[in-house]
């Protein structure tokens, strides 16, 4: 039974050896594993790390590129809106322009009317052409810068009155000095009104 059971013993003991040289080659192989595992962890770990300093590299740039977009905005619309400001100055030009046209043709046209209306004036009326020089010359009939019309109404407004009054005793001296100084008066205005207008 002794040998039995030794035999048994040394059989169990070779067994263990024998699973334990197998344990020790599983731990080996596990380490290398491990080892090649951690490897390529170290690989990964270096790789996301690049790839993390690229992505915020280029975070950095769109972000830039962004700004600098946004400024060309504004600058366009800043732009724009001073075409429009200028566009507008342009077409409030073109329309003065326009008016100034306008008025300088009206203006033409007044001119020659009015040398029309000399022309007739001159024909119509004789004594122009030959006292023409003395239009507007002092102490000359035609001075009506010293002579005052308002003056000459008055007078003749005061001798309307007093002819008025001597109608009923005719003093027919008093009525042709009243008569010639309203005809005076007439001459003088229709003279004054012929050459101002």
């Amino acid at each position: 039974g002794h040998e039995n059971e030794r035999e048994r013993l040394i059989m169990e003991k070779d067994a263990v050896i024998q699973e334990l040289a197998s344990l020790e080659s599983q731990l080996a192989s596990s380490e290398t594993q491990i080892n090649t595992l951690t490897d390529v962890l170290d690989e990964q770990k270096s790789k996301v790390s690049s790839i993390k300093q690229e992505y915020d590299q280029a975070e950095s740039e769109l972000n830039q590129s962004r700004a600098k977009m946004k400024e060309c905005d504004s600058q366009i619309s800043r732009i724009v809106k001073d075409q429009h400001k200028l566009q507008q100055k342009l077409s409030d030009a073109n329309v003065e322009r326009k008016k100034m046209e306008n008025e300088v043709k009206r203006m033409e046209m007044e001119q020659k009317d009015c040398s029309l209306k000399v022309d007739k004036l001159v024909e119509k009326h004789g004594w122009i052409a030959a006292e023409k020089q003395l239009f507007g010359k002092s102490g000359t009939d035609y001075d009506f810068s010293s002579r005052d019309t308002n003056e000459a109404r008055k007078e003749l407004e005061h001798l309307q009155a007093e002819q008025a009054g001597l109608e009923k005793r005719v003093n027919k001296k008093v009525m042709a000095m009243f008569e010639k100084a309203e005809d005076e008066f007439n001459d003088l205005i229709s003279k004054k009104n012929i050459i101002e207008n």
